[in-house]
């Protein structure tokens, strides 16, 4: 009983530190950005 509770608890803090839906679009398009930018240069290489 006390490990359940233990586990709801953690969950509760987790939730409250996620990222708006704002920020999760921005980091996701900075990081394709520099995937892309990563391939370009791997191209140009070869």
């Amino acid at each position: 009983m006390l490990g359940m509770e233990q586990g709801d608890i953690h969950v509760a803090e987790y939730l409250t530190n996620l990222v708006s839906m704002e920020q999760l679009e921005q980091r996701l398009h900075h990081s394709i950005a520099k995937a892309k930018q990563r391939l370009d240069l791997h191209h140009k290489d070869t």
